[in-house]
C-alpha cells in the first residue's frame, strides 16, 4: 500500500510573481525531501508547471509536510490530494519524475479534481484545501469531513496567529509536544501571553484532531 500526493497552487497564472513562486516551491520541495526522506518512497518534484507529487510509504509525516508546505508559500493558496492504494507499475527512479500508475495515483488525481469541483459549485459550504480518496468511501467521507473542520479552524487564524504556528512548525513540528516557555523564548514574548495566543487559535485541538485521525489512518493499514 502506497500514498500519494499530488499538490497544485490555486489560480496560478494569475499569481503576480509566478516565477518566485514556482522557485519558492521548487526550494521547499527540495528541503522537504531531505528532512523527510526515510518516509519517501518517491521524492516530491514539480512535475506539471505549478503541481508536484510524492510517494510515501506509511502516513506519517505527511500532514506535517503539507502544513510546511502551506505556511512557506503563503499566501499563495494550494490543493493536496491523497489517494491510498497499490501501484502497479513503476518505471522510474527515485530522482527522477515518475512514470508509474496504479490507484494510489488515480485516487490522488481524483481528490484533486474533487476539490475543483467543489470551488466551482460550492458557495456556500466550507470544505477543506484537502482531500483523500480510496476504495472505501464510507472510510473518505469521514476523514474529509474531519479535513473539513480543520481548515475553518486553521482560516480562522489572524496573521499573528498563523505566524506563531509557523515557528512552532518550523522549530518543534506539528506537534503539541514543546514547552511554552520554549516558544515564548523564540517569539521574545511572556509565556502568559503565548498561552493566551494558544488558546485562541485552538492549536493543541488542532494538533489532537491530526493525530486522532494519523491513528485513525495508521489502523487501516493493518
Amino acid at each position: 500500500m502506497y500514498y500519494t500526493l499530488i499538490g497544485d497552487l490555486k489560480k496560478s497564472k494569475t499569481i503576480n510573481n509566478r516565477i518566485e513562486v514556482q522557485h519558492r516551491l521548487r526550494d521547499v520541495l527540495n528541503e522537504m525531501n531531505l528532512e523527510y526522506q526515510d518516509v519517501l518512497v518517491k521524492k516530491m518534484y514539480i512535475t506539471l508547471g505549478d503541481e508536484f507529487q510524492g510517494v510515501f510509504h506509511s502516513f506519517e509525516s505527511i500532514f506535517e509536510i503539507m502544513h510546511k508546505i502551506m505556511f512557506s508559500l503563503d499566501p499563495v493558496e494550494l490543493r493536496f490530494g491523497l489517494g491510498i492504494g497499490d501501484i502497479l507499475f513503476d518505471e522510474s527512479k527515485n530522482a527522477s519524475p515518475y512514470d508509474s500508475d496504479g490507484e494510489a495515483w488515480w485516487f490522488a488525481r481524483d481528490a484533486i479534481k474533487a476539490i475543483k469541483d467543489l470551488e466551482e459549485k460550492q458557495k456556500v459550504t466550507e470544505f477543506s484545501n484537502i482531500m483523500i480518496k480510496t476504495k472505501d468511501s464510507a472510510f473518505d467521507l469521514m476523514v474529509n469531513k474531519v479535513f473539513d473542520l480543520l481548515y475553518i479552524i486553521k482560516t480562522g487564524w489572524t496573521d499573528t496567529q498563523q505566524k506563531m504556528i509557523e515557528v512552532i512548525l518550523n522549530h518543534f513540528g506539528l506537534t503539541r509536544q514543546f514547552k511554552q516557555i520554549d516558544l515564548a523564548k523564540l517569539l521574545d514574548e511572556a509565556p502568559p501571553t503565548v498561552n493566551e495566543k494558544l488558546k485562541r487559535t485552538k492549536y493543541y485541538e488542532y494538533v489532537e484532531m491530526i493525530e486522532a485521525l494519523s491513528l485513525f489512518i495508521k489502523q487501516r493499514e493493518g
